[in-house]
């Protein structure tokens, strides 16, 4: 509930001025809403039966999260990003100009 380009300008403050620290900033303000969607999504799957059914196979769960559920979540993680990135572009230009 944070503002992005508010939050962003502190990390930048904090760390000083330099363009890594510029993506830096703009990594840890961007990633909540996809890993919110992420994390939602594979609570969503979780509960479907075909993942209970390899499971009962014997497959493994870290089996089970990469063969099974991130295939079917990346997409939407690739969406969100996709949509995320003209308010990335945004926050990146609203560092330059505050300097």
């Amino acid at each position: 509930s944070f503002p992005s380009l508010v939050l962003a300008l502190a990390f930048v403050a904090a760390l000083g001025p330099g363009l890594e620290y510029v993506v830096i900033a703009i990594t840890r303000t961007a990633w909540p809403p996809i890993a919110r969607l992420a994390r939602a999504e594979t609570l969503s799957l979780r509960q479907a039966d075909f993942i209970s059914a390899v499971r009962l196979q014997g497959a493994s769960p870290v089996r089970v999260l990469w063969r099974h559920i991130v295939p079917l979540c990346l997409p939407s993680v690739i969406i969100r990003i996709t949509m995320n990135m003209a308010g990335i572009i945004l926050t990146a230009a609203g560092l330059g100009f505050l300097g």
